[in-house]
C-alpha cells in the first residue's frame, strides 16, 4: 500500500496557485495524462437568506477563461457584501416579510408612518373570525345548495351562477382546474372581493337592467357568506352606481284603440281561443308568467277575482275582477277547462299583436298586415302596465291598487301616477268586443260600476268604444325562400277525382306525389278516403316488363267502384273467420287477385296482390286448437311450396300472416323468391329456378 505522505505531497506538487482574491482561487493542476487544466474554487459571502452558501468549483481549459471566472464571482461577491449590510438592520422580520411590508408601506402612505398601523388595525377590526380560503366557487356552491333546500326557484339559483361567472371572467385567476368544456376554471377569494371591482362590473353591462339583476344575484351570494360567518362585510351592498341608475325608466302603455284593436281580433281569430288570457292580463294586471300558471280552481267569476298563488313576489294575492271582464272569460270560457296556456300560444298572440300594431316575428306571413314591418316591438308587460295606470285612476288610492297590483307604493308613484285621465280611464273599463252581444243588464252593471269608482256621473252614459284603425291585409302574399309555406294538402284537394284517378293509374304513386307536392303514403290514404282505387301492388312491374302504354294503364285495367280494406285487414277476417262459428262471416274483396280459402269448412273468397297463380296448395298439419303445428312441417316441402306458390297466398291459403312463413324460412335457411321474382312469372318472362326445381 503506497504511503500517505507521499501521496499528499504528490497532489500538491501537481496543483499550484496561480491567482487568489478575496473569495475565491486559480489554482493549476496537472492531470494524470499530463495535461494542465485551471480550477477556479471559493466560497461566496454568506447573507441572513442564505447562511451557508455552497462551494464554488468548476474547471476551465484555459489560464484567461479562469481569470474571467475568478473576476465575475469576486464581483459578485462583493455586491452581495454590500447588499447584505443595507439589509442588515435592528428587525425580527425574514426579508420575504421585510419585502412585503415595504411594499404595503409604499402603497399606503408613502412616508406617513403611522397608515401602515392604522391599515393593519382596521383589518383586524373588521375581518376578524372570517374564512380567508373560502373561494367564490365554494361559496356559491353552498349558497345554491341552502336556496334548493329552501325552495327557490331554478330560474333564481341559475341567476346567481351566471352572474358568478360573468364576476369571474372580469377578476377571476386562473386554478389550474378544466371544467366539463375543458375551459379553465377561473376563481377568487371572497376575502379579496372590493367594492370598487363590483361597480366596474356592473357598470361594465352592455344593458343596464342585465347589470342590476347581476348585482342583485351576486349580493344574495355574499349576503349567504355574511349569514354563515364567511365574510364580515357584503361589499355588493350600497355600491354607488351613479352612472347606471342615472338613466330614468319609462313604462309604455297600449292606448284605447289598440286595447280595443286586440279585444276584437282576439274575439275572432281561432274562435276567441287566446281571450281568457288577453282580458286577466288586460283587465286584471297580472303578469304575463303569472297567468300562465292559473289553475281552474282559482279563479271565481261568480265571486269575481282570481286567487294568485305563483306570483313573482312569492305572496299570495287576490285580483278583483271588473264586471266588463267577468262578462269576457263567461262568454270566451264556456267550457272552464285547462289552463290559460294554448297551444301554438305564441304565434296566435303573435296575430293579436299585429291587429294592435305591434311587431312580432312569430306572426305568420300570411297574417301579417301591410306596413308591418315598420310596427314596433311588443313594449314589456304592457298590458299590465295599462291596466295598473287605470287601475289607479278607477280608485285613486295607492295603497289599494298597489295591494291588487302586487308593487309597491314607491314603484306606483314613480311609473304609473298621472299617465291616464279619468275619461280614458272610463272608455278602459267598459271596453267590449265588437263581436260579443251587448245585454242591457251588463251595460247597467258596468255603468254603475264606474259611476261607485267615480269615473262618471248618475245620469252620465257610458263613453262611446274607441275607433280602431282599419288594416290592410295585402292579398296575395309573397314569401321568401326560406319560409315557403307548404301546400301539400291545399295542392292535392284542387285536384278534381276523376283526374287525380287517371293520373294514379297512368303513373306510378311516387312520380304523381311529386307533382302534387306530397308523400306517397299521404296520396294513397287520400284515395283511399276518397274511394279512388289504386294499382296493387307489382302493377307497374308488369306494366315495364310488357312493354304497355301507361297512358292506356286505365282503360286495360278493370277497376271496382270502391276499394275494400286490403292486406292486414283481410288477415284479420280470416283469422275471424276460422275461430267464429258463423258459417257467413268471410272476408271482403278487394283489389286483390281471387283465391278460394278452405278454413274447417267455411269457404271465403280472398284476394291477392301476386299475380294469379292457379293454387293447389296442400293443407298444412294443425294442432287441437286450430293452429299450425311448425314441428310437422318438413322443410323440404316448406321450401317447395314457397317456391311454386307466392308467399302471400299460402298465408291467406292457411289463414296465417305472411311474415310469420318468412320466419320460418329464416329460421330454417331456406332462400326465398327475390322481390318481383312472381311478377316476371306472370308476365311469362324466364326466372332462375333453384337447383331442386329443376331435378324435379
Amino acid at each position: 500500500m503506497p504511503d500517505s505522505t507521499e501521496t499528499s505531497k504528490a497532489k500538491r506538487a501537481r496543483a499550484v496557485r496561480l491567482a487568489e482574491g478575496q473569495y475565491f482561487f486559480i489554482k493549476e493542476y496537472k492531470n494524470k495524462s499530463g495535461s494542465i487544466s485551471y480550477h477556479v474554487e471559493g466560497t461566496p459571502p454568506s447573507t441572513v437568506e442564505n447562511p451557508n452558501p455552497e462551494r464554488v468549483r468548476q474547471n476551465r481549459t484555459t489560464l484567461a477563461e479562469a481569470q474571467n471566472l475568478l473576476n465575475e464571482l469576486e464581483l459578485a461577491a462583493q455586491n452581495i457584501e454590500i447588499t447584505e449590510k443595507i439589509l442588515l438592520q435592528a428587525t425580527r422580520l425574514n426579508p420575504q416579510q421585510l419585502k412585503k411590508a415595504e411594499l404595503a408601506f409604499d402603497e399606503l402612505a408613502g412616508n406617513d408612518p403611522d397608515a401602515l398601523l392604522e391599515a393593519v388595525r382596521f383589518w383586524k377590526q373588521h375581518n376578524s373570525g372570517i374564512n380567508l380560503t373560502l373561494s367564490l366557487h365554494e361559496a356559491l356552491a353552498g349558497c345554491t345548495a341552502d336556496k334548493i333546500r329552501a325552495g327557490r326557484a331554478k330560474g333564481t339559483i341559475d341567476g346567481y351562477k351566471f352572474a358568478v361567472n360573468s364576476f369571474l371572467e372580469l377578476y377571476g385567476q386562473p386554478t389550474g382546474r378544466l371544467d366539463q368544456k375543458g375551459r379553465e376554471i377561473q376563481d377568487i377569494l371572497i376575502v379579496s372581493i372590493t367594492r370598487q371591482q363590483i361597480k366596474k362590473w356592473v357598470e361594465g353591462h352592455a344593458v343596464r337592467n342585465n347589470g342590476l339583476s347581476n348585482l342583485r344575484s351576486l349580493c344574495s351570494v355574499l349576503s349567504w357568506c355574511v349569514n354563515n360567518g364567511h365574510l364580515r362585510t357584503n361589499w355588493a351592498k350600497g355600491v354607488p352606481l351613479e352612472e347606471i341608475s342615472a338613466k330614468p325608466k319609462y313604462i309604455s302603455l297600449l292606448q284605447n284603440e289598440q286595447s280595443q284593436a286586440l279585444l276584437n281580433k282576439g274575439a275572432t281569430y281561432k274562435n276567441g281561443v287566446a281571450m281568457p288570457y288577453v282580458v286577466i292580463c288586460l283587465f286584471g294586471a297580472v303578469r304575463p308568467a303569472e297567468a300562465l300558471r292559473i289553475e281552474i280552481d282559482e279563479v271565481n267569476l261568480e265571486k269575481k277575482f282570481i286567487r294568485l298563488h305563483h306570483t313573482k313576489t312569492r305572496l299570495k294575492r287576490v285580483v278583483e275582477l271588473p264586471e266588463n271582464a267577468v262578462a269576457m272569460l263567461q262568454f270566451y270560457w264556456k267550457d272552464r277547462r285547462g289552463s290559460f296556456r294554448i297551444k301554438h300560444f305564441r304565434a296566435i298572440l303573435a296575430v293579436l299583436k299585429s291587429s294592435a300594431g305591434f311587431k312580432d316575428a312569430a306572426c305568420a306571413i300570411s297574417r301579417r298586415p301591410e306596413g308591418w314591418d315598420a310596427f314596433p316591438l311588443w313594449p314589456h308587460d304592457v298590458m299590465r302596465h295599462t291596466g295598473l295606470s287605470n287601475k289607479l285612476v278607477a280608485t285613486n288610492d295607492v295603497m289599494e291598487t298597489t295591494r291588487w297590483g302586487g308593487n309597491s307604493p314607491q314603484v306606483f308613484y314613480e311609473h304609473y301616477h298621472g299617465l291616464v285621465s279619468a275619461d280614458q280611464a272610463a272608455q278602459f273599463w267598459s271596453m267590449l268586443p265588437e263581436s260579443m252581444p251587448r245585454t242591457p243588464e251588463l251595460m247597467e252593471r258596468i255603468r254603475l260600476e264606474l259611476v261607485e269608482w267615480g269615473l262618471l256621473k248618475n245620469d252620465q252614459p257610458l263613453p262611446p268604444a274607441p275607433e280602431v284603425p282599419t288594416l290592410k291585409y295585402p292579398e296575395h302574399v309573397e314569401y321568401p325562400e326560406h319560409a315557403e309555406p307548404k301546400r301539400r294538402k291545399a295542392t292535392l284537394a284542387e285536384t278534381p277525382l276523376a283526374e287525380l284517378k287517371t293520373l294514379v293509374w297512368r303513373n306510378p304513386l311516387k312520380s304523381v306525389a311529386k307533382k302534387l307536392g306530397c308523400s306517397a303514403v299521404f296520396l294513397h290514404r287520400y284515395c283511399r278516403h276518397k274511394s279512388i282505387p289504386t294499382p296493387p301492388r307489382g302493377y307497374w312491374t308488369q306494366v315495364r316488363a310488357r312493354n304497355e302504354d301507361t297512358s292506356l294503364a286505365s282503360e286495360k285495367t278493370p277497376l271496382p267502384a270502391k276499394p275494400e280494406p286490403q292486406g292486414l285487414k283481410i288477415q284479420e277476417e280470416l283469422l275471424s273467420c276460422a275461430g267464429s262459428p258463423s258459417p257467413t262471416t268471410a272476408p271482403p274483396v278487394g283489389l286483390l287477385d281471387s283465391a278460394t280459402i278452405m278454413l274447417e269448412g267455411k269457404t271465403t273468397t280472398a284476394k291477392s296482390s301476386r299475380p294469379k297463380v292457379e293454387l293447389s296448395i296442400p293443407a298444412p298439419p294443425r294442432t287441437g286448437k286450430g293452429l299450425i303445428n311448425w314441428q310437422k312441417v318438413a322443410t323440404d316441402d316448406l321450401r317447395r311450396w314457397v317456391w311454386n306458390y307466392p308467399t302471400d297466398q299460402i298465408a291467406l291459403e292457411w289463414g296465417v300472416w305472411a311474415n310469420t312463413i318468412r320466419k320460418q324460412l329464416i329460421k330454417r335457411g331456406v332462400a326465398m323468391p327475390s322481390r318481383g321474382y312472381w311478377a316476371k312469372v306472370a308476365a311469362g318472362h324466364p326466372v332462375p329456378k333453384p337447383d331442386f326445381l329443376k331435378a324435379a
